[in-house]
């Protein structure tokens, strides 16, 4: 049966890069040349932008004795200010340009999903697994939402925040510090499970700040696990090691184990909250981004089908977790 899943979603995955493929030969190749000029008229503004500061200080210092040198100073602070800001805002607006262009083909390559910025997903929920450190600010960007096999799932790229205030003399300061910024996968189980469980990835000290939540503190007690390779990734945590150990079966203990190695020395933290199973999995850049002003756009091609692939992982947890028992 398992062998027969995975043969199922390689398929299902070669179908998706097959279709995306001809979408991007019929949909994307013939705007190929106006993304072109588009990109090479934004590189010329953005670098007009960052120029005219360096070349008003010139004029300042070429015209300093010069009755003009005050209106010179205020136009180069001006343009100090406001040129490298209008070069990122630039550069920004030909990617959303581009990710407007190429996130419907993947979601009709993939069917059954749409995307959306912005979008609320399972965040509330990871306070009461003790997945993140506390936080008081939060900020979601792209969030795909679709359904596979008849189960509901969403994937979002998330930002964690925690905004602390500190008053010193008749003044207050606010810090700032990033608890957790990666990609949050919130699936619905295809049963309600009954406890709680935590998967908690290694710890790496003051390198995983999302992991300084003690699970204890939630109530739960942490629980030895017979696979190797999973102990080694991971540590479970639950309030019924009964229940819990019969919902890791092998397979799903397998491919959680891959996935932690793909994610890099960082791994993954999971959980699973009555009806939805969610994943962290940390990233420090731009998950969804493609394309941009200094890149070749003859490697959309390969960002789109980075982006699939990146969306149809949470596929192959819906298949594992579809062995699951109740």
């Amino acid at each position: 049966m398992e062998g027969e899943r995975a043969a199922a979603g390689a398929s299902d995955q070669a179908g998706a890069h097959a279709r995306l493929d001809s979408l991007l030969e019929t949909e994307v190749a013939p705007q190929f040349d106006e993304l072109a000029r588009t990109q090479r008229r934004f590189r010329l503004l953005a670098a007009g932008a960052l120029a005219t500061p360096l070349l008003l200080a010139a004029l300042t210092w070429l015209a300093w004795d010069s009755e003009d040198l005050e209106a010179l100073l205020v136009a180069t602070v001006i343009a100090a200010m406001v040129g490298p800001g209008a070069a990122v805002h630039l550069s920004r607006s030909f990617r959303d340009r581009l990710r407007d262009t190429l996130m419907p083909l993947v979601c009709r390559a993939i069917g059954g999903i749409r995307h959306q910025v912005g979008q609320e997903s399972g965040i509330d929920r990871l306070p009461r697994l003790a997945m993140v450190a506390p936080f008081n600010e939060r900020e979601i960007d792209d969030v795909f939402e679709g359904e596979h096999a008849g189960i509901r799932y969403s994937v979002a790229e998330i930002a964690l925040r925690r905004i602390s205030l500190r008053r010193r003399g008749n003044r207050t300061e606010r810090n700032r510090f990033s608890v957790f910024r990666g990609l949050l996968f919130a699936i619905a189980t295809p049963h309600p499970i009954a406890v709680p469980i935590l998967l908690r990835g290694q710890e790496w000290f003051f390198l995983t700040p999302w992991r300084n939540n003690n699970p204890r503190h939630a109530g739960l007690v942490r629980v030895t696990v017979p696979d190797r390779a999973f102990a080694r990734r991971f540590s479970l945590w639950t309030t019924d090691a009964q229940a819990a150990l019969a919902i890791i079966t092998p397979d799903f203990a397998a491919l959680m184990v891959s996935l932690s190695r793909a994610a890099g020395w960082r791994g993954i933290d999971a959980g699973f909250d009555r009806d939805q199973f969610l994943v962290l999995l940390p990233r420090l850049r731009d998950q969804f981004g493609v394309g941009g002003l200094l890149r070749s756009l003859r490697r959309l091609p390969r960002d789109a089908h980075r982006l699939l692939d990146q969306v149809l992982v949470v596929h192959r947890l819906i298949d594992s977790l579809r062995g699951a028992p109740a």
